[in-house]
């Protein structure tokens, strides 16, 4: 919320002053918050601007703007080119493991997901102490998915211990989304999905579109594999609408195929 208002003010301080374009550094966050907020095709034209300025203006912290880049085009369902900016950034010596993982676990690999997170949490890595909270959050879904029980019993003891690793409501929404996938993967699915719901109105509240389309979307698979039919169209068919909406192409031929499986 704090950077939301932070952006809208800087971009009427700057039609104020005539300035039309931000400083490099500053327009990389802005592409941020558009992501964030779900103006995807907004997001990914301000990042590749920024990408060719810093090239020219502050080439060592271009891997930053590439890594960003990749970011949104997961968040877009683009994983190939998501890949070839993540190698970039990797190239420019960037930090991009936490991403890497996530493109791991949306392309159905959450074990090697886990097995990367799991690897910059031992390593301590300058990303992973600065972003702990969300780096134990997201260990905990994806050893969740692949089976590793114990790790993601770990990953979550240690958020539940330290209160300042979900100090924000962002935080607290990943880490209530993390119990419910490990609920799930428990045994406990009433419990989970009630978790996972939760999740969903956190990120709603927090304004982050794309997080609640993609707690819809997981909903959806785990109300079908319930026999709920019915209730999976109903969260499928409005994860659609938000990806729609957002520019999440690829996310939105995902969702088209599993309605597909559903009639």
């Amino acid at each position: 919320h704090r950077a939301n208002h932070w952006t809208d003010q800087f971009d009427r301080w700057g039609r104020d002053k005539g300035i039309t374009a931000y400083p490099g550094l500053c327009q990389l966050h802005r592409a941020e918050m558009l992501s964030v907020r779900g103006e995807l095709r907004l997001a990914e034209i301000e990042i590749r601007l920024t990408c060719d300025r810093l090239a020219q203006e502050a080439p060592w912290v271009e891997g930053e703007a590439w890594r960003v880049l990749g970011q949104i085009l997961i968040t877009k369902g683009d994983f190939a080119e998501a890949k070839k900016a993540l190698a970039r950034a990797t190239e420019l010596g960037w930090e991009s493991q936490f991403d890497q993982a996530l493109l791991r676990m949306v392309e159905g690999d959450s074990d090697g997901a886990a097995t990367l997170l799991a690897r910059m949490l031992a390593e301590n890595t300058w990303t992973a102490r600065s972003r702990r909270g969300r780096t134990l959050a997201q260990y905990c879904i994806t050893a969740s998915l692949s089976g590793r029980l114990a790790e993601a019993q770990g990953a979550m003891a240690e958020l539940d211990q330290d209160p300042d690793l979900s100090s924000t409501p962002a935080l607290q929404a990943y880490a209530t989304q993390a119990r419910g996938e490990l609920a799930v993967a428990e045994g406990r699915r009433s419990e989970g999905i009630a978790l996972l719901r939760r999740a969903q109105r956190a990120w709603n509240d927090v304004g982050v579109p794309i997080a609640v389309a993609h707690g819809r979307l997981r909903l959806a698979v785990l109300l079908s594999a319930e026999g709920d039919h019915e209730a999976a169209t109903f969260e499928l068919d409005a994860a659609h609408a938000t990806f729609r909406r957002c520019g999440a192409d690829g996310w939105v031929a995902i969702c088209a195929h599993l309605r597909a499986k559903l009639e």
